[in-house]
């Protein structure tokens, strides 16, 4: 998706909590989930940074989940009030 010497900048972070504060503020979401390969840990990482926990794991799948109200800013984005 990103040229390789752009990871780990949080690009995935913004994308991530861009799109579930979107979701929200154009759909009122209060609740998310989302489930990525166990061997993909740069994306459960992002999730988690921005606030989902894990709620369940198997051999091949982690299951993450967040509350809207625990929704984690990343330091690099501006504050931002939609009216």
């Amino acid at each position: 998706f990103f040229d390789k010497n752009k990871r780990g900048m949080g690009f995935g972070k913004i994308l991530v909590w861009a799109s579930l504060f979107l979701h929200h503020y154009c759909l009122g979401s209060e609740i998310y989930f989302a489930g990525m390969k166990i061997e993909n840990i740069p994306s459960l990482r992002t999730f988690l940074s921005c606030g989902f926990k894990i709620n369940y794991k198997n051999e091949d799948l982690y299951f993450v989940s967040l509350k809207y109200d625990n929704l984690i800013q990343p330091k690099n984005v501006l504050n931002i009030k939609i009216k």
